[in-house]
């Protein structure tokens, strides 16, 4: 993995699991889920999800060299909209 930092934040009410991660090398991504709305620490979703999908990034050798989303603008670029800024 690049060098960087790593920060993360998770939540959820019952019934929804929401994660999301910056990993070092610029990657970010989101995880969102549906729930049973039980809480049970060993038999996570969001804990065996996040952990799999890291490990599936960590693999990637090459990443694609152009924006695949190119057709899709990022908010605010989007011209008659209101986009909130964080």
């Amino acid at each position: 993995m690049k060098d960087g930092f790593r920060v993360s934040k998770n939540g959820g009410v019952p019934g929804i699991h929401a994660y999301i991660e910056h990993l070092p090398g610029g990657i970010d991504w989101v995880l969102l889920l549906n729930g049973s709305g039980v809480k049970d620490e060993k038999s996570s979703p969001l804990g065996y999800s996040t952990l799999r999908i890291r490990q599936a990034i960590e693999q990637i050798r090459r990443w694609p060299q152009r924006d695949l989303f190119e057709r899709h603008p990022a908010p605010g670029r989007i011209s008659g909209t209101h986009t909130a800024s964080l």
